[in-house]
């Protein structure tokens, strides 16, 4: 049904004067219509279109949240076990004792050795685990054997799942106890096994996300000479 609106439209010109007269006898229903319809899509459109792009944005927030802190975990754990892997490569260098493990569990370590880069001060290390307003972390202390000075406890790396250590003998067989000296001294190889974990959970999930790392450590330092295969 088309609607008809008859009337007159004047034009007038910038003195007021009547410039024109238009009759409005055109059917006006169908532009309507259609009208209305546009209206009523761009009010879609726009009510739509934010929404998609909110989940978009917030997908894409979460995910790179999620991304940022698994690489941080992953960076904790390389840096934790370079860290502990160098250091005790040097366990036994110039130690002035046999006795160069001085704690062995399955969770710590503890060696002398002399650092060069101290002008050869024999330092006691010891790694283990330490929890700190309710972060986990990699910790190490270093107690100067030369000066009897004690050292800090630093902290090597944050949200550290687990740390365990396996020890070895020359041979390439477990050490199973090794609470006593004479164990200890036994050493050769040992593994560390590390895990560190995302701050927060997994978007989506609920619990942390998790990286495991795992280095064998020739402790070359320790007992030189005494076997064809050392």
């Amino acid at each position: 049904v088309a609607l008809r609106v008859p009337g007159v439209v004047q034009l007038l010109v910038s003195d007021g004067h009547r410039a024109a007269d238009l009759l409005l006898d055109e059917p006006l229903g169908e532009d309507l219509l259609a009208l209305l319809l546009a209206v009523q899509v761009a009010h879609l459109i726009t009510g739509v279109i934010p929404v998609a792009v909110y989940s978009v944005y917030n997908t894409f927030y979460r995910q790179s949240g999620t991304l940022d802190q698994t690489v941080v975990a992953q960076q904790n754990a390389r840096v934790a076990l370079n860290f502990m892997e160098r250091e005790l490569m040097n366990a036994g260098y110039a130690a002035d004792t046999s006795h160069i493990i001085t704690e062995a569990t399955a969770s710590s370590i503890k060696f002398i050795y002399s650092d060069p880069n101290t002008t050869g001060a024999r330092l006691e290390v010891r790694y283990g685990l330490q929890t700190t307003g309710g972060v986990q972390y990699l910790v190490r202390k270093a107690d100067n054997l030369t000066t009897a000075a004690i050292g800090d406890t630093e902290e090597v790396a944050e949200y550290v799942e687990t740390l365990a250590f396996t020890y070895f003998d020359i041979n390439g067989n477990q050490i199973t106890d090794t609470s006593t000296e004479a164990n200890r001294d036994t050493i050769k190889f040992l593994t560390i096994n590390l895990v560190t974990r995302t701050k927060d959970n997994i978007a989506g999930t609920t619990a942390p996300g998790t990286f495991m790392l795992e280095t064998h450590i020739r402790l070359r330092n320790i007992g030189v000479g005494q076997a064809s295969n050392d």
